[in-house]
């Protein structure tokens, strides 16, 4: 599930979080969050109001994708109402049962087919 929380008056939040289903109760919440060497069950990015977070799911690249978030100044970490995106986008790759994280991705649109080809029109 992606979700947004309006979290307060400085600063909203994006969640990805799973359901499940067993015997026949829904579940929030389950370890299969894989980031560097720990495994979460839920993934909540906070951010200042003032900024616009990209958080999706990318059907062709088979990913879950994201801004990467960060405090406008070294001095604010941990201060979330300074944090915003730096430009950089991560993303979330389902494989074996678990999202892996992959940093850093490149999410530019990919070069035209036609590049350096004449455009073929007709009047």
């Amino acid at each position: 599930l992606l979700a947004w929380d309006g979290n307060d008056d400085f600063t909203n939040k994006k969640i990805i979080d799973v359901l499940y289903i067993k015997n026949k109760k829904a579940y929030f919440g389950q370890a299969i969050f894989k980031t560097d060497n720990t495994s979460s069950k839920r993934i909540v990015f906070e951010y200042t109001k003032q900024a616009k977070m990209m958080l999706k799911y990318d059907e062709k690249l088979k990913l879950i994708v994201f801004d990467h978030l960060s405090p406008s100044q070294k001095k604010f970490e941990g201060q979330f109402i300074y944090y915003g995106p730096d430009m950089t986008q991560d993303g979330l790759e389902f494989k074996d049962g678990f999202w892996i994280l992959k940093s850093n991705l490149d999410l530019r649109n990919s070069e035209p087919e036609n590049k350096g080809k004449p455009i073929e029109t007709s009047f």
